[in-house]
């Protein structure tokens, strides 16, 4: 969910491009329910690199293709001169946003795990004050 959020909020900025049909297809693979542990961790394992791929292929930057042809080139560049081109691709306030928005949903992922158990945002609130009373919502007690 933060994986979508955060393109959002980059689309937004004007930062990278959106491709709807292929961002709507992985959304809805990652959805698929899956009740087997392996299936989900191939699943996972299938995700991460599709999501990579995609969020690249949402941004302006070359084609992969080329970065490879090229790789021999940029493994001279010093340390410096690569973190130097690194804050020129990536700026630090959308970067320090992102990691915002990812801090503040992770009580609402958890409010919204826990009420389909009942729990509700009584549970929120228990493993804000003590972490230890977190809702275990595949037990179904919390």
């Amino acid at each position: 969910m933060f994986y979508f959020i955060a393109k959002f909020a980059l689309y937004l900025q004007g930062t990278i491009d959106f491709h709807p049909l292929e961002n709507i297809a992985l959304a809805l693979f990652l959805l698929l329910p899956l009740r087997s542990r392996l299936l989900a961790a191939i699943k996972i394992v299938i995700a991460v690199p599709a999501a990579a791929w995609l969020l690249h292929y949402d941004s302006f930057l070359p084609p992969l293709d080329r970065l490879w042809a090229q790789m021999n080139q940029l493994m001279h560049f010093e340390w410096g001169y690569l973190f130097e081109l690194a804050g020129r691709f990536f700026s630090f306030q959308a970067l320090l946003g992102l990691f915002a928005v990812g801090i503040g949903l992770l009580p609402a992922q958890s409010l919204f795990t826990c009420i389909g158990t009942g729990h509700g945002g009584d549970a929120v609130f228990q493993s804000a004050i003590r972490p230890d009373s977190a809702c275990d919502c595949r037990s179904g007690h919390g």
